[in-house]
């Protein structure tokens, strides 16, 4: 069982590009440092494979809402980095009604970061990213 995420293949591979879609990265750590996912590689591709990518991904936004309804609403790291479950939820929700809907998803979910067909790879607006 893997846990993996290359954004250089987020737009050519589904599975990179699902985790981007679902903002489940890894940017979360683990008191060792190590990166924390909510779902499995073989989760999101068998998921794909079975039903299409919509449809998937749609299915494994759901999957992330009924994972994180077994956590506390808020999370925060050792280093301060807080996560507000409630708000992911929403977004996740929203990315799996949107995907059903035939609207193509063009950004993240979570991180607003781009990802998905037609997106601006070359030059991405990042101003959303909160990296500055």
């Amino acid at each position: 069982m893997a846990t993996t995420y290359n954004p250089v293949l987020s737009q050519s591979d589904p599975l990179h590009r699902a985790r981007l879609a679902l903002g489940d990265t890894g940017f979360l750590k683990d008191a060792e440092g190590t990166p924390k996912y909510l779902l499995l590689d073989e989760e999101i591709t068998a998921k794909i494979t079975a039903l299409g990518y919509a449809e998937g991904v749609a299915q494994c936004a759901e999957a992330c809402v009924a994972r994180v309804a077994q956590e506390p609403d808020e999370y925060e790291d050792e280093v301060g980095m807080k996560v507000k479950w409630n708000s992911r939820v929403a977004e996740w929700r929203d990315l799996a009604r949107r995907l059903r809907a035939g609207v193509v998803s063009t950004e993240s979910s979570i991180n607003r970061g781009t990802a998905g067909i037609g997106a601006n790879m070359i030059n991405p607006d990042v101003s959303k990213l909160g990296l500055g």
